[in-house]
Parts: structure tokens; sequence; C-alpha cells
């Protein structure tokens, strides 16, 4: 099959990716009590990965559901063709001319051990080391000790090493075997300093070459973590350490990193994330570290409150508004302390006046017409040129809402979404609801007007269909705009609910009746901070609807060819092709959810894959 033409050098390049699709079918592994073998791996790597059973984490990958699903799936097909994957192709193929062999999924099974280490030093050059705790038995088994007669022997503190240069593309392959130890690198050095390290390991010598255990980067995060509590001291499946900013300063890890904040993970001096498998979920623990004593932003949502004052300084706020989300929402998001700024743009984009985003841009050339320029045209006689045209009415006005935010204290907000079918038609609309919870009261009167004054010049023309019409009585009481526009608010004391669905706000009521939010108290801190931001998506729920949704979106798009594809060959639609094919290979993943807690200088975050029973149990 194509999939099994992948080489390790591949795979390891495109470790963010195996990471995440292998975690799906990941087992435990028993802890180990020989020494770290990050105490082997020289000073100097962008980041290190650890995994205490390799191969078991190799063989699930290559047994799992979502390995042939994702290589047969539309999103690979496009990743296939991208600059980056032809890049790590070429360096396969030079590295396959240096190791003198072919290399394929069957070598990378023969050099996976039990624990295992993988540190990365240059991300344009794909220089690493790797070194596996192996039998000696089976590490003389692999391709690289039957192929050791191409190669050149060497040794470095007393251990024999065998490296091969490809004269042409100057990629080099070095291993080692020594006692229950393989090692592989792209770099001679890195083997040799490993090797010497390993043989003061063994003689009971203190190092004489510093290590990345020595490095203040990995060091502060591996003890981060290891001071926490028992619950967060057990065995990892997999552990990833980064240098924030050396990776920062790397220019391929600007053009290459897919998220596009670089500018966000600057305040980062080190980051490591630890992942936890069970049978139902796969729970990754992150900790990012700040060269500052705190950070710099109070609010979880990186766009709000930069260097504003924190309003609480509990998180119950947010805890509180989380509690009246409900149970069928298909997504949502809270920030504890928001911004007034914030809180608008999430009430004007999500409910009062939304706009598409930025268009991505075109890869092709613009057009330049050829011909005589030509002015207007004869049956254009209404436009007149000798009077400026008229100003537009059009545009949200924020003043008021702005100036009533000020006053209350925002100390959490929250944002919910669900996917619903329209009635009467095969279009797929999102409902929406905003909560903000405020240090004081809300003036019901007075908000509702506020957000007339918001609206006013983007929905009507002399207030037509913007009067406020009672519903409800009680717990249950809110207002809704008269007009065709199904916008509804509601307050309850520190509590302002705004929502472009009558029934979602009533399920938000719902869930609010009997659960009075008092006045923040100071309580016990908890270990990890303050939780400031947190939100939760439900793709089983909305993984339906959202496939319906991006279809639709790309039905009148033509398929779009792409450079040095055969005769009639095009691309998938992105929406309904690329990006829902990555939807259908996590089938499995539920729900995903992020929890971040803050305290000083540390970040911790919590991310959670629930997962549905595979089809293979």
């Amino acid at each position: 099959m194509k999939f099994r033409k992948l080489s390790p050098w591949l795979l390891f390049a495109c470790l963010p990716i195996a990471i995440t699709l292998a975690a799906l079918a990941l087992k435990p592994a028993q802890q180990s009590t020989e020494p770290s073998l990050t105490s082997f791996i020289p000073a100097g790597p962008l980041l290190v990965l650890e995994s205490p059973h390799f191969a078991t984490l190799l063989h699930d990958w290559n047994a799992s559901q979502e390995k042939p699903a994702w290589l047969g799936s539309d999103n690979y097909h496009v990743f296939s063709r991208s600059r980056l994957f032809f890049r790590l192709q070429q360096a396969q193929q030079e590295f396959a001319k240096a190791a003198g062999f072919p290399q394929n999924m069957s070598m990378l099974d023969s050099v996976a051990g039990s624990e295992s280490a993988l540190a990365w030093y240059t991300i344009g050059k794909l220089q690493f080391l790797y070194i596996t705790r192996m039998p000696s038995a089976q590490a003389l088994q692999n391709s690289f000790v039957e192929s050791r007669g191409k190669y050149v022997p060497r040794r470095a503190g007393g251990i024999p090493y065998f490296v091969r240069t490809d004269p042409k593309s100057h990629r080099v392959v070095a291993f080692a075997t020594t006692q229950n130890y393989l090692l592989l690198a792209t770099r001679e050095d890195l083997l040799a300093r490993s090797l010497i390290l390993i043989s003061e390991e063994r003689s009971r010598q203190p190092a004489t070459l510093p290590t990345v255990a020595d490095q203040a980067w990995f060091s502060k995060a591996v003890h981060s973590v290891e001071s926490a509590g028992p619950a967060e001291r057990r065995q990892h499946a997999l552990r990833l350490v980064l240098d924030m900013p050396s990776l920062v300063r790397s220019p391929y890890f600007r053009t290459y990193w897919i998220q596009r904040n670089v500018s966000a993970l600057r305040k980062y001096q080190t980051v490591i994330s630890d992942v936890y498998q069970s049978a139902d979920e796969i729970r990754e623990e992150r900790v990012l570290l700040s060269g500052s004593k705190s950070l710099s932003s109070p609010s979880g949502d990186p766009k709000a409150g930069t260097g504003a004052p924190a309003v609480s300084a509990s998180s119950a706020p947010l805890h509180q508004l989380l509690s009246i989300v409900p149970g069928d929402a298909g997504f949502y998001q809270g920030w504890l302390n928001p911004t007034a700024s914030s809180v608008i743009g999430l009430l004007k984009q999500k409910i009062l006046a939304p706009q598409p985003g930025s268009a991505t841009p075109s890869q092709l050339a613009p057009t330049v017409p050829i011909g005589p320029g030509q002015s207007g045209t004869e049956s254009d006689l209404e436009t007149r040129i000798n009077q400026a045209p008229i100003k537009s009415r059009s545009g949200f006005r924020a003043e008021a809402l702005r100036s009533m935010l000020v006053e209350v204290h925002p100390v959490a907000a929250i944002q919910m979404e669900s996917s619903r079918l329209a009635q009467g038609g095969p279009f797929v609309g999102n409902t929406a609801a905003v909560a903000v919870l405020g240090r004081s009261d809300w003036d019901g009167p007075r908000s509702r007007r506020a957000i007339q004054a918001a609206i006013h010049n983007l929905w009507t023309t002399s207030d037509v269909g913007l009067q406020w019409v009672a519903h409800g009585q009680g717990a249950e009481a809110y207002y809704q705009l008269d007009g065709l526009a199904n916008l509804a608010i509601a307050t309850r004391g520190r509590l302002l609910i705004v929502s472009n669905s009558p029934s979602m706000l009533c399920e938000v009521l719902a869930r609010y009746a009997g659960r009075a939010i008092p006045a923040a108290k100071p309580g016990k801190a908890s270990p990890k901070g303050n939780l400031v931001y947190a939100a939760v998506f439900n793709h089983a729920r909305e993984s339906s609807p959202m496939a319906r949704m991006l279809r639709m979106i790309d039905f009148a798009t033509p398929l779009p060819s792409y450079y040095g594809a055969a005769a009639g060959a095009k691309q998938p639609k992105f929406f309904s092709g690329n990006l829902l094919s990555l939807s259908h290979t996590l089938e499995r993943v539920r729900s995903a959810t992020i929890k971040v807690h803050r305290a000083g200088a540390v970040e911790r975050q919590t991310v959670t894959y629930r997962l549905s029973p595979s089809k293979a149990q």
C-alpha cells in the first residue's frame, strides 16, 4: 500500500501529526528504573520527545483505524502535494542514499525499542539524535547493522559506531549499538557525544559534556511537572519539551508553524506537554513557563485585556457561567476578566453584526485588461459626477454599550453556539448566545437601550422592528425585538444574556433557575492557579450538520487544478473535501475540551479528547 513507503525520517519530521493520530490507540507502559535517556542527549536541541514504549506506540498506530482513514483522505492528499511534503520527500531520498538501503516502515519497526527519546537540533537540515532501549540481540537484527560494511567504523568513549555520508547531498547517517541501547543520528558529533555520556555513566564517572538535562529551559519544564501533585506525576505516554525562544528564532518554524501565532509564543521560555491515555479519553497536560513574573493578559482571550488590571482574583465567576451552558451546546468558550472591548467584539461578531472574515489570499496573478480604457457607459446616466455621494447611515455604534460595560466591570464572559437546521429548508444555521457576568447588577432597561443604539443604523429605519416585547414570566421572562430579527435579551442581577435564538436563551435561563450567582468571594486557590479560559467542542453533535454546511458552501465552487497534476486531475475542495475528511478521520473523537489555568508566570493547559470505542474493539 502507498503508506508503506513512508520513511522513518519523514515520520520523525511529521511528529505533530504522528503524535496526534497515533495517540488514539496508545497503551500505557511500565515505569523504567534505568537512567533517563535525556542524560545521554547532548545540550542544544530545539525540542525533545520521549516515549516510554515507542515500539508499542508504533504498532498501535499501524493497527489503528485512523491511519488508513487519514492516508486515504482528501486531507492527506492535499498535504502530500504541499511544499513541506515535497521537501521531506527529497530529504527522505537523500537519507536513503546516505544510509545505503531503502527506508520503509519495516525498517522503522526494527529500530523501535521500548523507552525512546528523539532530540531535534535544526529544522532546516533535519538534524536529530534518536536513542532507544533495545535488547542487544534485537538491535543486531536491523538494517543498519546488516549494512555496516558500507559504513566507516569509528569510536567514541571506547564504544564503536558507524557513519556514512552521501557525497552529493552531504547527508549523514550514523548509528551505534551498545549493550541495551540503539542510537541513530543525522549528525556524527551528536552520536559521538552521546556515546561518551553513556560510557561515563557506565563507569560511574561525572559527565564531562553538557546535556539537555543541564539546560535551564528543560530542567525548569520537567521540575514544573514533577513538583505537581501525585495525580500529575503518573506515567505519561508521550512527553514533548520545547525550547521556545530557539524555536521562534528559526525561520523554518515561522514558515511552517500552522497556527500562525508566533508573536503570541514569544513570551514563553519553555513548554512541556505530557500525554496520558485511558480507554475512553486522551488527555494532554501542558505547562507553559513565561519569561516574566506574570503573564501580560489576565484573560484567556488572546485579543482581550492586554495589560489591563484583573477585576477578579478568583476563577469562581467563570465556573459559575460554565454551569449554565446548555448540555447540548455544540461549542462554547469562556474567559475570566474580559475587557469591555472584547465583550463588545464578541457581541458584534456573534450576534449583533456578524461579518465574514478576511478572504483567503488569491494564488493567481491579477489580470490586466488589454484595450482602451473606458470610464463609463451610455446606459449609466443617473450617476452624478458633480456631487459628493450620500453618506451611508449604516454602522455599528457601541458607545452606549461601552459606557455600560465600563461601569458594570465584566468579570467573566461566555460564548455558546449550536448548529440548527433552518425551519422549512435545507440550510444549516448557527444559534448563538453570549452571557456576561458583571461585578455589579445590570440595569435591564439601559441594557436594552444600549443594544438598540448599537444596531439602530444596521437593521432599520424609523425604528421599525426595533421595539422590545416582553415574553414569559418570572424566571422565564425575557425581551425580544418585534421585527424579523430573532434577537432576545435577559438580565438576572449580575448576569446579562444576549442571543439570536429565543429558544437558546430560554435553555440558558432554565439552567440558571435555582442557581442564583452570588457575589464572588475569595476561596481556596487551586494548585493549578485560576481558571482563565475554558472551551468545549462537541464533535459528535456537530459533525453531521457541519458536513451538510460544508458541502453547501462548496456546492457551486469548481474544483481547482494544481501545478504538476495529470491531465484532468483536480485538487479536493477545501471545505467539503479537505476539512471534512479530517473530521471523518477523527470520528472517534466525541468532544475536545481545553482548560487554561494561570498562576504568576506559569500557565497550565489541559486538553481532553473524549473517545468512542474503536471499531476493532
